[in-house]
């Protein structure tokens, strides 16, 4: 026997995860300048190994401890920011995050200086404030300062409750504010819109706020029809990414009285300022998400916007399983036993070893115009209908027709998700929102694999539903952590073999932002993401 020693050293090499108010606003002092540290800015940075406690914080890729302006106690270096930043504004502030090892990264902030006391310039503030109808503050809106000056026109970008600002306004001059958001045309939008716009077309069931009929009006030729109609569903089920004549966001002047005589063609989408005198700081937009009727948009990842609940029932769609061969023309009469005062559904239909030929209307009325086909693996579908539409057992809701390109049991080749179109299906008087899902009936039972599924909806405000399939039946194990891995909610349940629905209230998690949960059961493991509101 022999033996030797070997020295080896472990080392950190690995950067702190920075995490930054992307949008932040501060207000000089009557000296013209105003301080603000680096830790300032921090929305939650963490590393590997070093405690959040013993991160440290500057402006600068120079190490703390040879940068003058840090402080051990703040833990950040400080920066004075003066009149030439307020002229810049926003400027691009970068914050860098050490760990106790020396290694760094940083994020990026636009920092948008404002002048209240006028110590910078003779000009004037022109600012306000753009939010929901609400009141729910809308980030990142590019606003525009209109003017017939030079280097005008002029831009910003509203901070986290939706406020901006343009300091050094020259007097005597006119002036006109407008702003801008065309991104996420999705962002609060569903088949559930369309229910209610159909809705408010039929005479069935008007919308009961002036910014709605300004929602609905999806091609912005200042009328709401069919044609509306035409154009969201396509947005809903991938078909465009945009709409070719409107954009994602509207911005209405505040200061106009609208009512539900509302004609379209009247809204002033700009705010008029004729000879600036003084500050004006009450220029205030009302934002409208286009085509979100139900106004439940997400406006910012900490606002409190409207989110909608999901209902703990479900719509199951049945079809009857066989087997097939690649060649064969196979009609599939999607059933349910369930399927009564349904306004609506949407959801996102994957194939493995079909393609779709033909779509046939049964009890409800189906057409190539309720269905997106984004690919030969998947295909979307969204219905709705002013009136509440039953079906009986034993009739078929709809049928589609597809082609095999393999052999294969149908119980493998369609699954009902939520991949690109949320599966949900909008029922009664009270529009309540269920899961849609589908199962098969017949001898041949399709295997059950593990599986964790996105939580929905997604960010959510009060609850959220978890659903996960399990390949045998066996207890669970329920976790949910936020980003340090801080353990804040464990639910020990027991299983079943196939789908599970967990129900998550945000009131038993006590704080917002990005969240961690993750499903355990025997050798299953697997986590996702997920964001609360306020």
């Amino acid at each position: 026997v022999t033996t030797c020693d070997s020295e080896f050293m472990v080392v950190d090499k690995k950067a702190p995860t920075p995490y930054c108010i992307n949008i932040s606003s501060a207000v000089m002092e009557s000296a013209g300048t105003v301080e603000l540290w680096a830790i300032d800015f921090d929305l939650g940075s963490f590393d590997n190994c070093s405690d959040q406690e013993a991160l440290r914080f500057t402006f600068t890729d120079v190490a703390p401890e040879n940068d003058s302006s840090y402080d051990p106690v703040q833990r950040s270096s400080a920066q004075t920011f003066d009149c030439d930043d307020v002229a810049n504004s926003p400027v691009e502030v970068n914050m860098y995050v050490w760990d106790e090892k020396g290694n760094a990264d940083f994020c990026q902030v636009f920092l948008t200086l404002v002048d209240n006391s006028g110590v910078c310039g003779e000009g004037k503030i022109v600012a306000g404030n753009i939010s929901t109808a609400s009141g729910n503050g809308v980030n990142e809106v590019e606003a525009t300062l209109s003017a017939a000056l030079p280097e005008y026109p002029r831009t910003t970008i509203s901070d986290e409750g939706g406020d901006f600002a343009f300091v050094d306004a020259p007097l005597n001059a006119d002036y006109q504010i407008s702003a801008s958001k065309d991104v996420d045309y999705l962002n609060g939008v569903s088949t559930l819109d369309l229910v209610k716009i159909q809705r408010h077309i039929l005479g069935l069931e008007d919308l009961d706020s002036p910014y709605k009929l300004i929602a609905a009006d999806i091609n912005a030729d200042n009328d709401i029809k069919a044609s509306d109609l035409s154009q969201l569903r396509k947005l809903i089920l991938g078909i465009i990414t945009d709409l070719p004549t409107n954009e994602s966001w509207r911005f209405v002047n505040g200061s106009q009285d609208l009512d539900l005589d509302l004609d379209l063609e009247t809204v002033d989408y700009t705010i008029e300022i004729v000879d600036l005198q003084s500050d004006l700081v009450n220029n205030n937009m009302v934002a409208v998400k286009v085509g979100d009727v139900t106004e439940n948009a997400v406006v910012s990842a900490q606002g409190s916007e409207n989110i909608e609940v999901r209902s703990a029932k479900t719509l199951e769609l049945m079809i009857d399983n066989h087997t097939v061969k690649a060649g064969d023309r196979v009609e599939v009469d999607f059933t349910s036993t369930d399927f009564r005062d349904v306004f609506g559904c949407q959801f996102t239909m994957e194939l493995n070893g079909l393609t779709m030929a033909d779509v046939v209307s049964g009890a409800i009325e189906m057409t190539e115009g309720n269905v997106g086909l984004l690919s030969k693996e998947v295909v979307t579908v969204s219905y709705h209908n002013g009136t509440a539409q039953t079906a009986t057992e034993d009739e078929a809701v709809f049928t589609m027709v597809f082609t095999a390109t393999a052999d294969g049991q149908l119980s493998e080749m369609i699954d009902v998700t939520s991949k690109v179109t949320a599966a949900e299906a909008y029922v009664g008087e009270s529009l309540e929102i269920r899961d849609v899902v589908i199962n098969t009936r017949g001898d041949i039972t399709a295997s059950v694999e593990n599986n964790l599924y996105q939580n929905e909806p997604n960010p959510f405000k009060d609850q959220t539903m978890i659903r996960f399939e399990l390949a045998e039946a066996g207890a669970v194990t329920f976790t949910v952590s936020d980003v340090t891995g801080k353990l804040l909610k464990t639910v020990n349940t027991a299983g079943i073999k196939g789908m599970n629905i967990l129900p998550l209230d945000a009131t038993d998690l006590g704080v917002t932002g990005v969240l961690y949960y993750t499903i355990k059961s025997g050798e299953f493991t697997a986590t996702k993401k997920m964001i609360v509101v306020r």
